[in-house]
């Protein structure tokens, strides 16, 4: 998730996810899709922006006045996973994290990626959670995505925040998922097997 607060002076920004199907990554084109803002009662001349998971980028425009922006970030939760036949569930990680406060230009459109959770099977999450264990009998679950914000032209090399998903889970040895964390993420537990599922995002 993120969030935005907006003053004469600065913003915060925070970001939402929510579980919905993986899409396709988006391309590095100026991002039309436009957030909800939600203003919450704050100190004169601030507000607070919160971006939920859209599947899509989302675009911010810096206000007239505004030289800075204080934005959290979350990443998403990695997928958990369950082996029916023994009734063991593997836990996917947490999300990562991150608090930061950044420079800004007023009238600057910043893009906001939030990530999706992670789901069981195969699919990778969207923004960059990675593909979970696909077997038919031993499922895995995938990476959840992580939560970011970029500068035009909006490619993964433009990110100036980066909150990590948590890692895939893996079913059949009731493997967890390593969390997402700053500097890097946590590895994740190998479970009763000793088979060790998917790390953590970096924030």
């Amino acid at each position: 998730m993120a969030a935005i607060m907006a003053g004469i002076s600065g913003i915060t920004i925070s970001t939402q996810y929510a579980p919905l199907a993986p899409t396709a990554s988006p391309t590095s084109a100026l991002p039309t899709a436009v957030p909800t803002a939600t203003l919450t009662s704050m100190p004169s001349n601030v507000c607070s922006i919160v971006f939920a998971f859209t599947g899509a980028a989302q675009a911010f425009t810096v206000p007239g006045g505004v030289t800075y922006i204080t934005a959290e970030l979350y990443g998403a939760s990695g997928g958990d996973s369950y082996y029916s036949p023994t009734s063991k569930l593997g836990m996917g990680g947490n999300g990562g994290m991150i608090t930061s406060r950044i420079a800004v230009t007023p009238g600057e459109v910043l893009s906001v990626y939030i990530g999706a959770l992670g789901i069981t099977g195969g699919a990778p999450s969207y923004n960059g959670g990675g593909a979970g264990g696909n077997h038919p009998t031993y499922t895995g679950g995938s990476g959840g995505g992580a939560s970011d914000i970029r500068r035009f032209p909006y490619a993964l090399t433009n990110r100036i925040v980066v909150a990590g998903g948590g890692g895939g889970s893996y079913s059949f040895f009731k493997a967890r998922g390593g969390d997402g964390g700053y500097p890097a993420g946590t590895a994740g537990t190998s479970g009763a097997g000793g088979k060790t599922p998917g790390g953590g995002g970096t924030a």
